[in-house]
């Protein structure tokens, strides 16, 4: 069988107040995690790390453009599901991904 990853896409800027809870809220779910700020003056970039995030930054334009630069420069591995989470956003326990990347099997 086929092992399934989820690559999780976070953008951010200045979310040092809610970026932990959004970070733990995809252990045991996203495989890989990708924080893409653009231009954090606090603890952004440092956090992310500390939970294992590897990190881009981007000018940001718009949430649209900057997911898309995420998109296009991220190494796509086949079979992997992205996800998209918002500042302020956890992942609800894996249940919003399961219902749009099919079924994935709990870890």
């Amino acid at each position: 069988m086929k092992q399934i990853t989820l690559a999780a896409i976070v953008l951010t800027k200045n979310e040092e107040r809610d970026l932990r809870a959004c970070l733990e809220s995809m252990e045991g779910l996203a495989t890989e995690i990708y924080v893409i700020d653009s231009g954090s003056t606090h603890r952004t970039i440092a956090i992310a790390q500390e939970y294992g995030a590897q990190v881009l930054s981007h000018p940001f334009t718009s949430h649209a453009a900057q997911f898309n630069w995420a998109l296009e420069n991220l190494r796509r591995r086949s079979g992997s599901c992205e996800s998209t989470l918002m500042r302020g956003s956890v992942a609800g326990n894996g249940r919003n991904c399961r219902r749009h990347c099919g079924k994935l099997p709990r870890m």
